[in-house]
């Protein structure tokens, strides 16, 4: 009898130790709990070969972050208008002021090629939507590798001024055409969320968060992707970027009548809301079935693995 309560007290041990090795491995390890938690289900839109080095991925981003952020300082500043000039490795850019991390995030993300590298990328002679262009990182970038014609969709007003300097010779040239609109499923007005803290991080979907300061609402009007190509009596789209803080899904909605005509290249944001990962495909495929998809960057968020980008092709 003592054998057998020694056998079975020596199994509950082994079963408790091995729970516990477990529990810190998923914890403490980072490709372990990756593991876990795409094989539970949980690794929407993010393969396990690359869900696996996620942790690995976001410290080479932070590493990219301190490197160019240390290298950029304020050259000049405009106070009146509440924006400062920043020289970076990158280039100089206008930006919000007291956004240093936030500059030095957006320049990381570029040279980490989130919107695509190679064939996926924006290509010479491409006409490009950039839907949230900011303060126009992307946009410059889309020029540099040789785009015909940037329309640059931004709703920010303080976004828009550092966007307008940014981009001024390609504005001047024609190469750049700044709207100053959301992107949505249909012509109207909403609140647009705004934060002081985080320019890029202004929202039509995000409101009240508790921060402080307290984000400002102002109403702005908004567009549709289909109405777009039709003002500018554009012959083709080639590629589509959005990175519009959640209303990725509706803007693609108002886009359909172009995706089918053209199937442009897209670099959509899948991280913003809890169903973007999965909502963003699905709309996608209602203007274009045979979309192709490969997972950009993936992050781990709430206990989950996502991509921060989905790119269509």
């Amino acid at each position: 009898m003592q054998r057998k309560r020694r056998s079975l007290l020596d199994v509950i041990s082994g079963v408790l130790a091995i729970a516990v090795l477990a529990t810190f491995a998923f914890f403490l390890v980072s490709p372990m709990r990756a593991f876990v938690l795409v094989a539970t289900g949980r690794g929407t839109g993010c393969p396990l070969a690359r869900a696996l080095w996620t942790h690995s991925a976001m410290e080479a981003e932070d590493a990219r972050q301190t490197r160019i952020s240390k290298a950029s300082r304020i050259i000049s500043e405009d106070a009146a208008v509440g924006i400062d000039l920043w020289e970076t490795p990158k280039g100089k850019y206008w930006l919000p002021k007291n956004q240093k991390d936030l500059l030095a995030s957006l320049l990381a993300e570029q040279e980490e090629h989130i919107y695509g590298a190679d064939d996926l990328a924006v290509r010479a002679g491409d006409v490009v939507f950039d839907c949230g262009a900011h303060i126009g990182v992307f946009s410059r970038v889309a020029v540099a590798a040789g785009a015909k014609l940037v329309v640059a969709v931004e709703p920010s007003p303080l976004n828009l001024e550092c966007l307008r300097r940014n981009m001024a010779p390609e504005i001047a040239a024609g190469r750049v055409i700044v709207v100053p609109e959301g992107v949505w499923d249909t012509d109207g007005k909403l609140p647009f969320h705004m934060d002081p803290a985080n320019s890029a991080g202004n929202s039509l979907l995000v409101g009240e968060k508790g921060a402080k300061p307290r984000p400002i609402t102002i109403e702005v009007p908004l567009t549709t992707v289909d109405n777009l190509a039709a003002r500018f009596k554009l012959e083709r789209v080639d590629f589509i970027k959005m990175d519009i803080e959640g209303a990725e899904t509706n803007a693609l909605r108002g886009a359909r009548a172009t995706i089918r005509a053209y199937r442009p290249r897209m670099a959509i944001c899948t991280y913003h809301t809890r169903t973007d990962a999965v909502q963003v495909p699905i709309e996608v495929r209602k203007a274009k079935a045979d979309y192709r998809t490969e997972c950009g960057p993936c992050e781990e968020q709430d206990f989950r693995i996502i991509p921060q980008v989905m790119l269509f092709y």
